[in-house]
C-alpha cells in the first residue's frame, strides 16, 4: 500500500512538472500578466522595467530644467508607468518624439495608484521637476476608495496563493481560468460591477470619488501649476455591454468636473476608436493594459491637445492656440482626424 501511494505521488509530480514546462512553452512569448505578481509577471519585471530613478519612478534622473525647455509631466497608475510594455513605447516617450527636443515629458507613473497616490504623486512631480504643465492620467479604477477589495474572485491555491503565482506557469493559468469561472457564474463580481455604485453621480461614492479627484487637482491649482487631465477608456473586449455602459457614465462624471472647473480634458475614446474594440490594442491576453499601437495613438492625441492649451509648444499653428473646446465634448477636435 506504502509502494503505491508512493508511486501515485511521484507520477503526479512528473505529471505536474511535464505540464508546468509546457506552459512556459506554449506560452514562452507572454511576458506580462495585469496585476504584474504572476510568473510572467515577473518574467517581465526582469526583463523590462529596467531601473527606477532616485524618487522611485520608472524614469530617467530628473535634471535642472534647461532654459528655453518646456516639461511636460505625466502623473498616473499602471497606465502611465507602462505595465506589460517597454519603456520607449509608453505614451510619455512616444509624446516626448513628437513634440521633439524642445520639449521634456518625464513619467510620473507607479503601478496600482489611486486618487489618494495620485495626491502624492502630484505633490512630488511639481516640487522635484518644476513642470510647465501637469497631466493626470485618469482611468476607470482611480475612483475606487482606498480601502476598495479589489477583485473580488477567490484564488484557486487560497493561503498558498502568494507562494504559487510568483514561481508556476501551471498555477496562474489554472487560477486564471478558476476566477473567469466564477465571474461568469456570478459568484464574484466582474470589472464593471464594482463600479456599480459610482455610476449615479448623486451617489455617497460617486461624490466621495469627486472630491478625492478634486483634492489632486487642488494640488496643481494652488501650486499656479498648469494642469488637465486624458482620460483612458478599457481598451480590450468588453464581456458585458453593462461594463461598456458603466464606463462612459464614469467619464461623463470626470469630464464634468473639467467643465465645471474649466479645465482642459482630453477624452481619448475618439483616437482609440480607430480599431474594432478587440483585443488589438492591449498588451496580451492576460494583459489588458494599453500596449505600444494604443499609446502612440494615445501620443498623437495628446501631442494636438496640448498644442491648443499651449500655444508656446513647437508645431503650434500660425494664430496662436487654437479654439477653445467644450471638454466635455471632447470628439468634436478629432472630427477631422
Amino acid at each position: 500500500m506504502r509502494s503505491a501511494l508512493l508511486l501515485l505521488l511521484a507520477t503526479l509530480v512528473i505529471m505536474l512538472g511535464v505540464l508546468e514546462g509546457a506552459s512556459r512553452w506554449i506560452f514562452a512569448d507572454v511576458t506580462s500578466t495585469a496585476d504584474g505578481t504572476s510568473f510572467f509577471g515577473k518574467r517581465w519585471l526582469r526583463q523590462y522595467e529596467g531601473p527606477l530613478n532616485a524618487h522611485g519612478f520608472r524614469e530617467r534622473e530628473i535634471e535642472a530644467k534647461p532654459p528655453g525647455v518646456l516639461r511636460v509631466v505625466v502623473v498616473g497608475d499602471s497606465f502611465t508607468y507602462g505595465q506589460g510594455i517597454a519603456r520607449e513605447d509608453r505614451l510619455t516617450e512616444r509624446l516626448d518624439v513628437i513634440l521633439g527636443p524642445a520639449v521634456e515629458v518625464y513619467n510620473f507613473g507607479i503601478f496600482g495608484a489611486n486618487y489618494p497616490e495620485h495626491a502624492t504623486i502630484m505633490a512630488t512631480a511639481i516640487d522635484v521637476a518644476e513642470p510647465d504643465f501637469v497631466i493626470l492620467q485618469w482611468y476607470t479604477n482611480d475612483m475606487q476608495p482606498p480601502d476598495a477589495q479589489r477583485g473580488g474572485a477567490s484564488y484557486l491555491a487560497g493561503p498558498l496563493h502568494p507562494h504559487l503565482n510568483p514561481h508556476s506557469a501551471l498555477y496562474f493559468l489554472a487560477n486564471t481560468a478558476f476566477m473567469r469561472v466564477q465571474r461568469a457564474v456570478g459568484l464574484a463580481p466582474t470589472f464593471g460591477d464594482q463600479f456599480a455604485p459610482f455610476h449615479d453621480p448623486k451617489s455617497a461614492e460617486a461624490r466621495d470619488a469627486r472630491a478625492r479627484l478634486e483634492r489632486v487637482l487642488d494640488i496643481a491649482r494652488e501650486a499656479a501649476t498648469p494642469h488637465g487631465i486624458i482620460l483612458w477608456p478599457s481598451v480590450g473586449v468588453r464581456v458585458r455591454a453593462d461594463d461598456f455602459m458603466g464606463e462612459e457614465a464614469l467619464i461623463s462624471q470626470v469630464l464634468d468636473v473639467c467643465h465645471d472647473r474649466s479645465l482642459p480634458c482630453l477624452d481619448l475614446r475618439p483616437a482609440l476608436r480607430v480599431v474594432p474594440i478587440d483585443d488589438s490594442l492591449t498588451v496580451n491576453q492576460f494583459d489588458t493594459h494599453p500596449n505600444a499601437l494604443a499609446n502612440q495613438h494615445a501620443a498623437e492625441a495628446t501631442a494636438r491637445w496640448l498644442r491648443r492649451h499651449l500655444p508656446s509648444l513647437p508645431g503650434q499653428a500660425p494664430g496662436g492656440e487654437a479654439q477653445a473646446v467644450d471638454p466635455r465634448l471632447p470628439s468634436r477636435a478629432f472630427a477631422s482626424r
